[in-house]
């Protein structure tokens, strides 16, 4: 967090980034962050994710909250101007894209979620699956530099990419 935190202040003037220190959860509580790795990389919310046993040699305590509640509450006035959302979350993107329907339904915002390596192939089909079930245009991002359209047969090779989800009623502008 406090890497985030320092970085969000390096272009005060070009961005609006606020850090906020807490996961992304449906419900508010107390959860268990596990990891793999003593760098807490690469981890997630015990018993959320596919990786639930490889990521508890690691462990600690964090506040989950519900994103959209925390920002209809306290960053409401920034929502009509949401244009993008970036998401990488080693394989939780969906369930925190599941926690903001309201948001995203009204304001449309470009999406950018990660397609985890590791992930099963049931939970890359159900990441592609709600994405067009809200509507959105998908496209694979390789090193953010090559997009091709994405489709459910093409949804879950190995290894991770990015999906940039694009509203239906707008278009892919070069």
């Amino acid at each position: 967090y406090k890497v985030l935190e320092a970085n969000a202040k390096l272009n005060k003037e070009k961005t609006n980034i606020i850090p906020l220190n807490f996961a992304a959860t449906a419900e508010d509580g107390e959860f268990t962050f596990g990891s793999g790795d003593p760098s807490y990389g690469n981890g997630g919310i015990v018993g959320f994710t596919h990786n639930e046993k490889r990521n508890v040699r690691y462990t600690f305590q964090v506040t989950g909250k519900n994103l959209e509640k925390f920002i209809l509450t306290n960053y409401s006035e920034f929502l009509p101007r949401l244009t993008f959302i970036k998401i990488d979350t080693e394989g939780y993107d969906k369930e925190i894209i599941k926690t903001m329907p309201a948001i995203i339904n009204k304001y449309r915002p470009y999406l950018v979620a990660e397609c985890f390596g590791p992930a099963l192939k049931k939970e890359k089909l159900e990441l592609f699956d709600l994405l067009v079930e809200m509507k959105y245009r998908l496209y694979k991002i390789d090193d953010f530099n090559f997009i091709s359209n994405l489709d459910r047969e093409n949804a879950a090779p190995k290894g991770t990419y990015n999906i940039l989800a694009i509203p239906i009623e707008q278009s892919l502008k070069a």
